[in-house]
């Protein structure tokens, strides 16, 4: 959910969008998937939230400023190719019997 992590899903651990502590649900619709680095990176500064407008989610600095990506570039500027693949399923699927 960080802008940029192409870190895989069972890497991550799920972070409350609102704490605990200050009342937030141990929920879905509370939590992020976030890399350890990531994780470690919100709760000293950064922040990141949902728009519902955008359909994305956005990353901010603790100066408030957005962290946006684009293309990938090699040194050259031509645009390297999207090597990110999809997760694998956590659990093998069942011999058909």
């Amino acid at each position: 959910m960080f802008t940029g992590c192409h870190a895989p899903a069972w890497w991550c651990d799920a972070h409350h969008l609102v704490h605990w502590i200050d009342g937030g649900d141990t929920s879905l619709d509370n939590t992020a998937l976030l890399c350890e680095r990531h994780h470690t990176q919100v709760h000293h500064g950064f922040t990141i939230g949902w728009d519902a407008g955008e359909g994305r989610w956005r990353t901010f600095r603790p100066d408030q400023t957005e962290i946006l990506t684009g293309t990938l570039t090699d040194t050259r500027g031509d645009p390297l190719p999207d090597l990110h693949t999809a997760d694998p399923p956590l659990f093998p699927a069942s011999p058909s019997g």
